[in-house]
């Protein structure tokens, strides 16, 4: 089997001992309904030749590369038996490197103010994600900057309408003090 499993994947795997820079890769091997075997463990480039390791759906194992949780997922059943499945975890900065060259934006012409983003994947269900996610969080900052720039106007407005406020009360102090001193009454007639 060549191909990426993205998407459909069996087996959601953690690895708490790693960190977002180590790379390690490991071959599971999907033996019946319930069990799973690991072996071929690499971690940042040094391989480790250690006897198969058994799991089980809900396993927290002991490995060369750490501790790795294992469980599988909805889509385990239908993966067929004695498939190898190369599990790779890759240093965070590195793959977010390599998306975003990946990754194209451009307008979609020069009048306008819409952006066409694109991006170059193996998987269109991983590009279609990846770009969706992009939109959402461009959404999210939209409105957040939004809303900021909202709460500075109604703050400003609200700063000068005090003001305004206060010069009134001192201009109402002296037209006050200025009938009173001059003996001035208001008629109405």
């Amino acid at each position: 089997f060549n191909g990426l499993v993205y998407g459909h994947r069996p087996l959601e795997i953690e690895f708490p001992d790693l960190s977002q820079k180590d790379v390690a890769t490991f071959t599971a091997i999907i033996k019946n309904d319930s069990c799973i075997t690991l072996s071929s463990f690499v971690k940042n480039g040094k391989e480790y030749s250690t006897q198969p390791i058994v799991a089980h759906s809900g396993d927290t194992l002991q490995t060369p590369l750490g501790r790795v949780f294992i469980n599988t997922t909805e889509h385990f059943q239908y993966f067929e038996k004695n498939r190898e499945i190369f599990v790779e975890k890759r240093h965070f900065e590195a793959t977010v490197n390599e998306f975003c060259s990946n990754l194209s934006a451009s307008l979609v012409n020069e009048e306008s103010s819409i952006v066409r983003l694109s991006i170059k994947d193996i998987s269109t269900l991983r590009a279609t994600d990846i770009l969706n996610a992009i939109t959402a969080i461009y959404n999210e900052k939209w409105i957040e900057e939004s809303n900021i720039a909202i709460f500075k106007t109604a703050d400003f407005i609200q700063k000068r309408v005090d003001e305004l406020g206060s010069e009134l009360r001192e201009i109402d102090k002296r037209i006050a003090t200025f009938k009173s001193r001059n003996k001035l009454v208001e008629s109405s007639v």
